[in-house]
């Protein structure tokens, strides 16, 4: 049996137990292989109650040690040390591939009544006859979707918990063997598929998490060829899932932690700046530089218009407005945040024209302040105040109307200590400004908002989290600069980086070039004379970052587990800034997004050290199910091409 994978589903059955102990005793239980291990944290997006019955493997297998290996594709920091003290493998190594997957085009369009019939159309034309995934929240949506693909010509099955086994079985090996297109499920469809050529996958509902949309996503382009995976995305299915997770039979703080994965997933959505890529692959602890998706082959939808030069955004602080809102809100009786965007803008239909008058609404601070903005505009304001925390949004549902449900704004703690002045937040937000999509009139009453640099709004952020090490690396850098400009016969360090951006570099600790160039007075030219210098001495601060966020992370996994809120603790993806990824993958030296491994997953006895090769930032073409192909040894195993692959 040595050298064997054994693939089973840990259940109390004494005579599968039996047999493991006959052959650990006879030395021929070489190894325990245990996938999708993310399924092991109850803070994860697909927790399985099963899988807390792996961590006997360790207590039953001990002399001598079984050597265990956790495989996932999914798993963010949090998950990672998560899953490792559950499955008693504190003294373990993590390998990891990267999770950048570059030959996906991430897209994301409004939901519209015509939405996926447009789409359906694009895909003919792309890729007939080829596969693809539409991916449902309910049943119901399944067979509404696949008879509206039907109808567009496109062959299409339903797959859902709802039909039978034989019935399911049939759906999949008929989309495996070719015999239809198009497969429409819920979540329940995927885990374990493995088909090469799945040249789309479409989201016409929100998913759950960013790592369920991640692993969703990821059934496409197994095969390294250029694919597609599309979301269209309407708020409104925000409240539905927010609906599913309150009604659902969990503890507080698991209710908590998939109210804030629905969160991150809005903030992915809601963002019209930053790279989609980025959002993705940095959220599971990974470096990555936004100009590699720009120059690909398969940019994703923010970067493209970028390289088009087809829209100009600005930043504007909006955290004044913010406050005035926030203020009113205990004054207006159950508000909805359209309501409220409207009376931001002052543009209301008759109907609730009538009711702000009457209610005393239209004589609020913050009545038409917002004029300038597009509806869209002022909807992602009102909305990044509830991804920031600032604003929850109270669902009730409708009498003697099952699926409906009303949503009313209302302060959150945080919110309320903000509104009052005992606790200060900035509110920033990015608005497109391009003349050909707005009113010469909508651009001068935007001119009288206040402009901010991307990295000026994140130096107020940062430098208030980690004050101390601001002002130590401030110290480092200046004295660094100083040096490099007399040795070089300048005036002085300013005439490398100004005064400000010196401050924003001792506040971002930026990790990449681009993040580099977005530094007041940094150019291209400056980066390749003193970038690496630069970087290098970051490094040390970057490291006590990390240990620090290493450390809340913990605690708040422990506020997790003994049923406490932990509102925002695991920290909501931002709309519209790029804020240092978790702590597991960072870069060594130059930002260039070079990994190390660091203590993690893999537990047992080895032969020989543990050795992972992966590609460099942009360099090897992608093999089955991603760029990495991992080549250990002894208690070291590994799945031939799998992606991303974590190694515990």
């Amino acid at each position: 049996m040595r050298n064997k994978y054994i693939i089973f589903q840990i259940s109390a059955s004494g005579r599968l137990n039996s047999v493991f102990y006959t052959l650990h005793r006879r030395g021929l239980l070489a190894r325990f292989v245990i996938d999708e291990a993310h399924c092991v944290s109850q803070w994860g997006h697909d927790f399985r109650p099963d899988y807390t019955k792996l961590h006997t493997l360790r207590e039953k297998f001990h002399t001598p040690p079984v050597p265990i290996i956790a495989l996932t594709a999914t798993a963010t920091p949090k998950i990672v040390t998560d899953a490792r003290d559950n499955l008693k493998m504190q003294n373990s190594k993590l390998f990891i591939s990267s999770f950048v997957r570059d030959n996906l085009k991430y897209d994301l369009i409004p939901k519209a009544a015509k939405s996926l019939i447009n789409v359906v159309e694009k895909m003919k034309q792309l890729y007939p006859g080829k596969s693809g995934i539409v991916y449902c929240l309910s049943r119901k949506e399944c067979e509404t979707v696949q008879m509206m693909l039907t109808k567009a010509g496109l062959s299409a099955e339903v797959y859902h918990a709802g039909l039978n086994d034989n019935l399911r079985v049939s759906v999949q090996k008929g989309w495996l063997a070719n015999k239809f297109d198009v497969i429409c499920a819920t979540i329940a469809f995927g885990m374990g598929i493995d088909k090469p050529d799945v040249r789309f996958v479409i989201h016409y509902s929100l998913p759950k998490s960013i790592e369920g949309y991640y692993q969703e996503t990821g059934r496409a382009g197994r095969d390294g060829m250029p694919s597609y995976c599309l979301m269209l995305y309407s708020y409104h299915d925000s409240i539905r899932l927010r609906r599913m997770i309150e009604e659902g039979n969990t503890t507080t703080g698991v209710r908590s932690m998939h109210l804030n994965n629905v969160l991150q997933v809005v903030a992915y959505c809601e963002n019209v700046s930053v790279c989609r890529r980025k959002m993705l692959v940095e959220h599971f602890g990974e470096v990555y530089d936004e100009q590699s998706c720009r120059n690909s082959k398969t940019p994703c939808d923010i970067c493209e218009r970028q390289r088009k030069n087809q829209e100009a955004i600005r930043l504007f602080d909006v955290t004044n407005d913010a406050l005035s809102i926030m203020q009113c809100l205990p004054r207006m009786q159950k508000a909805t945040l359209k309501y409220i965007s409207e009376l931001y803008r002052g543009s209301l239909i008759k109907k609730t024209s009538e009711q702000a008058v009457r209610m005393g609404h239209t004589k609020l601070p913050f009545f038409s302040k917002g004029q300038g903005m597009t509806e869209g505009d002022a909807l992602r304001f009102v909305r990044k105040l509830v991804i920031e925390g600032l604003v929850h949004e109270r669902l009730y549902s409708i009498p003697n109307q099952t699926a409906a449900v009303l949503a009313y704004a209302e302060l959150t703690d945080s919110g309320k200590e903000v509104a009052a002045g005992r606790k200060q937040a900035k509110v920033y937000l990015h608005i497109v400004t391009c003349e050909r999509k707005r009113k010469n009139a909508g651009l001068i009453e935007l001119s009288n908002m206040n402009t901010v640099s991307e990295a000026q709004a994140l130096k107020e952020r940062h430098m208030v989290k980690h004050g101390d090490v601001f002002t130590k690396c401030l110290q480092d850098l200046t004295q660094l600069i100083t040096s490099v400009a007399e040795s070089s016969g300048l005036t002085g360090p300013y005439s490398i980086v100004s005064r400000e951006g010196i401050e924003q570099i001792a506040a971002l600790l930026p990790r990449t070039n681009s993040d580099l160039l977005r530094i007041d007075s940094m150019t291209q030219i400056k980066i390749t004379k003193y970038g690496r210098m630069i970087m290098e001495l970051l490094a040390t601060y970057w490291k006590q970052v990390d240990e620090r966020e290493e450390e809340e992370m913990r605690n708040q996994l422990d506020k997790l587990k003994s049923g406490e809120i932990v509102m925002g603790g695991f920290a909501t993806l931002s709309s519209d800034s790029n804020f240092p990824p978790a702590p597991y993958m960072k870069p060594l030296g130059g930002g260039r997004g070079r990994k190390r491994t660091t203590p993690g997953f893999s537990s047992g006895r080895a032969t020989k050290r543990p050795r992972v090769t992966a590609p460099s930032r942009g360099g090897a073409k992608p093999r089955g199910r991603g760029g990495a192909k991992a080549t250990t040894s002894g208690a070291i195993g590994a799945r031939k091409n799998m992606f991303p692959s974590a190694f515990f």
